[in-house]
């Protein structure tokens, strides 16, 4: 983006700061998203208020450390390659992200400090005078703003309260850790699996604070037999447990998206993007858990004000097309399940009274799926084809309990 002088001006005037310092040459460096190559960077300017992930991946400790008199020399990476953004890679072949994710205030100014040593940031500093800026204005990149209305669409529930429960600090990486989170022998993910299982030793690494639940025991404490069955199948008491722990209890009244249920959706775009943007592969279990969960609650659906539409339409439009060729293909499977899920409880949603007069919304919304996925070679218009009973099969399936009589 070209700006004139007083375009500049009135930027740097009003915008915020993300500054990171000491990177070496060749560094991965990246803001919401948008990512380049670093010979010479301290950081991004002209950060607008809101939620930011500034990411970064240091080049090899043998890169020269860069010149502090030089002025910013950044490489876009070229769209359409591993490494241009969202998508999952070989973990072995390229170094490790880390990131920090805070809600900017207006003008506000973060600086972190990368030591190439112990290849750790410092904690965030935010009393960065004004000169100091002036003097680093020639080593900082403007923020990318051409991405920002799609940042926008994958952080829309993601408050300042979701941020700070579940990334305490501000600070992730890939080897950070879900607290609590153990895994399934049977895992279908196996390549996630071995990942994780090799980062167990990893000391220091930031630790994530995600919703850690089984899926598959999602009917209330103390149901008898026959709610077992309903709410096995319909993860609806589930979510509303969930969303009440992630933001409070329910309000019964109609209206927007209220505060529980918009956390709740927080929490699994958080997941999907410390996923495809940190490479944070601990992240994996939570989205997925997440996204069965709000698939999968039928009378939620039912309840369209409860229920927001069109995240599992911006997640697919954010990924690159190569994202599901080699990298964990079976999370293809799962998407394409979990939307099926989702298109047999919508269209018998759509005969509730709170779904009365929506019918072309939701048209609109599951053409722009269908597009989204036509990238990757998927017909979803071909998912409802086949039988419409619910699958609840492997890992979701529902727990087969024995109700004794007193």
């Amino acid at each position: 983006m070209s700006l004139t002088p007083e375009q500049a001006r009135a930027l740097w005037d009003a915008g915020g700061f993300a500054l990171i310092q000491g990177l070496p040459r060749g560094s991965e460096v990246g803001m919401d998203g948008t990512y380049h190559v670093a010979n010479v960077f301290s950081g991004t300017k002209f950060v607008p208020p809101g939620l930011h992930m500034m990411v970064w991946a240091p080049s090899p400790k043998t890169a020269p450390a860069h010149n502090p008199n030089e002025g910013a020399k950044i490489e876009e990476i070229p769209e359409g390659q591993t490494d241009a953004g969202p998508g999952i890679p070989d973990a072995a072949a390229l170094p490790l992200r880390a990131a920090y994710v805070h809600v900017w205030e207006p003008k506000e100014r973060i600086g972190l400090q990368f030591n190439p040593a112990s290849e750790n940031t410092s904690a965030p500093r935010t009393n960065i005078p004004e000169g100091e800026l002036r003097e680093l204005d020639p080593q900082l990149a403007p923020y990318p703003f051409a991405g920002l209305n799609g940042w926008k669409s994958l952080t829309t529930c993601i408050s300042k309260a979701v941020v700070e429960k579940a990334i305490p600090g501000g600070k992730v990486d890939a080897m950070s850790q879900v607290k609590g989170e153990t895994f399934d022998a049977k895992d279908k993910d196996a390549a996630a699996q071995e990942f994780l299982a090799s980062t167990q030793a990893s000391a220091g690494a930031p630790e994530l604070h995600l919703p850690v639940f089984d899926l598959r025991r999602s009917w209330p404490e103390g149901s008898e037999a026959g709610d077992v069955s309903r709410w096995s199948v319909d993860k609806s008491k589930l979510w509303e447990r969930l969303a009440g722990e992630a933001g409070g209890k329910l309000p019964s009244a109609a209206g927007e998206l209220t505060i529980g249920p918009r956390a709740l959706l927080g929490q699994l775009q958080l997941s999907f993007l410390l996923l495809t943007n940190v490479w944070c592969y601990a992240a994996l279990a939570p989205y997925k858990r997440l996204l069965a969960v709000m698939c999968r609650s039928k009378l939620a659906i039912a309840q369209p004000e409860r229920f927001p539409s069109g995240q599992a339409n911006d997640n697919l439009t954010s990924l690159p097309e190569t994202a599901f060729d080699t990298e964990l293909p079976s999370v293809d499977t799962f998407l394409l399940g979990e939307i099926e899920q989702l298109r047999q409880n919508v269209s018998a949603a759509l005969a509730e009274p709170g779904w009365w007069g929506l019918a072309q919304r939701v048209a609109r919304e599951w053409q722009g799926l269908q597009q989204a996925g036509a990238r990757f070679g998927w017909d979803i218009e071909a998912l409802g084809s086949g039988d419409d009973d619910e699958d609840e099969e492997g890992e979701y399936a529902p727990q087969v309990v024995e109700m004794t009589e007193d």
